[in-house]
């Protein structure tokens, strides 16, 4: 069985963080990709999904939804990498399921929530979006 690298990693991570106990509520549930129900199905999706209580971006590309996942986190708050991740990560579809996250304050995600703009960010709020997006996937 294929494991998901990074959100093994996530999940793993929420035994050594103090702050983990307190996670927000998962992301709200959606219908499985009819393409992802068996291995071989190509998957090409974009769109929100609710993370932390607000609409977070997040697109997945692969050719096969069989392959394992990797989840891109760019670093931010800021400038995202979804705009150009295509180009560069584009050859990797054909042996993972990339999926790009627009992370709370960047890119689709902080247009969406221009009520979140003078909100401090934390450690603990950005930590949390990243292990409710890696068990979404």
């Amino acid at each position: 069985m294929r494991t998901t690298l990074l959100a093994a990693l996530l999940l793993s991570a929420t035994t050594m963080l103090p702050f983990a106990a307190h996670a927000t509520t998962p992301a709200t549930a959606v219908a499985l990709n009819p393409a992802c129900e068996h291995s071989g199905g190509a998957v090409d999706e974009s769109g929100f999904i609710t993370l932390g209580g607000i609409r977070q971006w997040v697109t997945v590309e692969g050719k096969d939804c069989g392959n394992p996942v990797v989840l891109m986190v760019h670093g931010g708050p800021g400038n995202p990498n979804t705009l150009f991740a295509h180009t560069v990560y584009g050859s990797w579809s054909s042996e993972f399921t990339v999926v790009q996250w627009d992370q709370r304050g960047s890119g689709k995600t902080w247009g969406a929530n221009p009520d979140t703009r003078e909100q401090p960010l934390s450690l603990e709020l950005l930590a949390n979006d990243g292990i409710e997006v890696a068990r979404y996937i």
